[in-house]
């Protein structure tokens, strides 16, 4: 089990509405999907999310940097994580 986590430059927000959480969940599945990864807990904030997760491979980075450069960029705004 793993405890991650990622917060927005400076705190800055990652997410601005509603969209954008339901947005994050689901690319949060389906990064998850492919790897095998298991989401045991999540918590979204306005300005950085908690995942514990479980990984039956070694492959937590390949999960990690899929929420971490969505959230790097999406559709026509920045936001740095």
């Amino acid at each position: 089990m793993y405890h991650v986590m990622a917060r927005g430059n400076r705190r800055a927000a990652i997410v601005q509405d509603d969209q954008d959480r339901v947005t994050f969940l689901r690319t949060l599945a389906e990064a998850c999907e492919p790897t095998g990864f298991l989401v045991h807990a999540y918590v979204l904030m306005t300005n950085h999310y908690h995942l514990l997760v479980e990984t039956p491979q070694a492959n937590l980075a390949q999960v990690a940097i899929r929420c971490i450069a969505f959230f790097g960029l999406t559709g026509d705004r920045v936001r740095w994580v």
